[in-house]
């Protein structure tokens, strides 16, 4: 499965679309309980591109995958507070020039 989503050319058109319906693929076809557990296990690299490319923002997700929304829901929150804090050092840096 990590072969499968991290890789660049595998499943990719040149486009996104193809390269970017693999974490997808992989929820419907292992279902939530499997899916999540084997994000759980793995990097936050691995992580990263499993979550980041899931439809999670559609009405029926968090009802359909309620394990893998909930990863989801935490992983957006650290990617905001990763944001937030890079935007914080960068404004600090700024300041001290």
């Amino acid at each position: 499965m990590r072969s499968l989503i991290m890789h660049k050319g595998i499943f990719s058109t040149g486009d996104n679309e193809g390269f970017s319906e693999v974490p997808e693929a992989l929820l419907r076809t292992l279902g939530d309980v499997r899916y999540a557990a084997f994000v759980t296990t793995q990097s936050a690299e691995v992580r990263d591109a499993a979550l980041g490319l899931l439809p999670a923002h559609t009405q029926d997700f968090p009802r359909t995958y309620p394990r893998t929304a909930k990863l989801y829901q935490t992983w957006i929150a650290s990617q905001r507070h990763t944001s937030n804090q890079t935007h914080r050092q960068l404004l600090a840096s700024e300041a001290h020039i």
